[in-house]
């Protein structure tokens, strides 16, 4: 879960939504704090994230670059990351 775009997850015990608004209760204190929805995006895996994709692609080019190829001429590290990502 990002909170005005920092990666809050391992802070959370629990949310929920109600309408507009966002009630998150942190692990460390117990208290709930609400916001509105436009301040919260949830991501269900770190893969979905822009960061990741960046990531990847960047992967994507340094195994073409570098990458390993089979006897067929495939590179392996390039299909492995692309079935990562898919």
């Amino acid at each position: 879960m990002y909170i005005d775009g920092k990666d809050r997850t391992y802070e959370i015990e629990s949310y929920n939504f109600v309408g507009e608004k966002c009630s998150v209760t942190y692990k460390n204190n117990g208290k709930s704090y609400s916001y509105n929805e436009s301040r919260i995006q949830i991501v269900k895996s770190a893969i979905q994230t822009k960061n990741a994709e960046n990531i990847f692609s960047y992967l994507k080019d340094i195994a073409e670059t570098v990458g390993l190829t089979t006897e067929e001429g495939s590179n392996i590290i390039k299909l492995l990351i692309t079935k990562i990502k898919t």
